[in-house]
């Protein structure tokens, strides 16, 4: 059953408190809608269109977009998990992989727990990591795994999965997008991406620290690429079930979601290298590469973002819970559940509270070399976060 099904539809949204199955896939018609907003089930902000060889076309590229850009960011990812290992940051390493399959695995299950994901699918996500391992068990048992291109190639696979590509293919004869594609682009933009992001900014201030040079290409493509994923996908949420013009799309994305997802991200990365011990010298950096206060932080806030949820919507699952808390963290509260309006005043005062507990507690531990790298080749960064 549907809480609010006809509910309020101030902000232009749809109040859909336990997102059931069939809100997940939007496919109920029944809902009145203004007539400038339309229903939509392909997860894009487009035009409304109708039927026609045309729209076909429309629907196709954007299908391809949307793939490519998936893609990208996760190719980018594997260039990223190769160079940690190459400069010996194992942990970090550990940590990115954990973070790229995790939601993967996760969103599979939230879809499964509807019926909407079978176990091929399952299989897909973890072909990559499988292949890996079988290459690296391979290469070890023949003694070839001191290095080369091999062994990049199995680390490579490691955060690399061809389900975006068979989406892609089953969505060709119609254009439309699965409600698995849709959720499957959300939890690499809203779970993924910022995780990754966060690291690759962490890693290359690191790396800074001792080389005195500035974020390497691969790591800004990186947090470029993601910075831009979480905005899009953040902005998607936030009109899900809709088909919006482009007016509203681009100033939701340009006012609201850019500067949230660069705040946070930047946040987080900017945190985690301030409350470290500042490294010696590369041999101490690569012993001693992890940061472990930020992932109290994160807790809390995760934990914060699950408690306003459970509150606001008692009825909503566990699993919908955990999934809009975690894309909560840099997109806060996504704008087509109209039960959450209340909840957005509140979690931009907690978001801010938290920012400034975190600026205290950097300020009190970090030192004067943290502030002079972040200074000298980050400065962009810095004033990102302070405006």
């Amino acid at each position: 059953m549907l809480l609010g099904r006809h509910g309020s539809l101030k902000n232009k949204t749809f109040d859909y408190e336990l997102l059931s199955k069939e809100e997940l896939q939007c496919e109920d018609s029944s809902a009145e809608v203004p007539q400038h907003v339309h229903r939509t089930s392909t997860f894009v902000a487009s035009f409304h269109w109708d039927t026609g060889i045309p729209a076909l076309y429309i629907r196709r590229g954007t299908c391809i977009f949307n793939t490519l850009l998936l893609c990208s960011d996760m190719y980018l990812d594997g260039f990223v998990e190769v160079a940690y290992l190459h400069e010996h940051f194992h942990t970090v390493a550990a940590i990115m992989a954990i973070s790229v399959l995790l939601p993967q695995i996760l969103i599979w299950l939230f879809l499964r727990m509807h019926q909407m994901a079978s176990w091929w699918a399952l299989l897909r996500i973890l072909l990559g990591p499988s292949s890996s391992a079988a290459l690296l068990l391979g290469l070890w048992y023949w003694g070839c795994d001191e290095g080369g291109w091999l062994k990049d190639c199995a680390i490579f696979l490691v955060v690399v999965s061809p389900e975006p590509w068979f989406l892609l293919m089953k969505a060709w004869s119609n254009g439309q997008q699965s409600t698995e594609a849709i959720w499957t682009a959300m939890a690499e933009g809203l779970v993924e991406a910022p995780s990754n992001s966060a690291l690759s900014i962490y890693v290359a201030m690191l790396l800074s620290s001792v080389t005195s040079m500035g974020q390497s290409t691969l790591f800004l493509l990186s947090s470029i690429s993601s910075i831009f994923s979480i905005t899009l996908a953040s902005t998607r949420l936030h009109f899900y079930g809709q088909t919006p013009p482009w007016a509203p799309f681009v100033k939701i994305f340009v006012m609201v979601k850019c500067p949230q997802a660069a705040s946070q991200v930047l946040g987080y990365a900017l945190f985690a290298f301030a409350t470290r011990p500042f490294p010696k010298n590369m041999n101490d950096l690569q012993q001693h590469n992890a940061a472990f206060l930020i992932w109290g932080f994160l807790a809390l806030e995760l934990a914060l973002n699950w408690g306003l949820l459970k509150t606001l919507a008692p009825n909503m699952g566990m699993s919908k819970a955990i999934v809009l808390a975690c894309s909560m963290v840099v997109g806060g509260p996504p704008g087509f559940l109209a039960s959450l309006d209340a909840a957005r005043p509140a979690h931009a005062v907690q978001h801010a509270c938290i920012l400034l507990v975190m600026v205290g507690v950097a300020w009190r531990v970090s030192s004067v070399a943290h502030f002079g790298v972040m200074w000298q080749h980050y400065s962009i960064y810095l004033g990102m976060l302070i405006a």
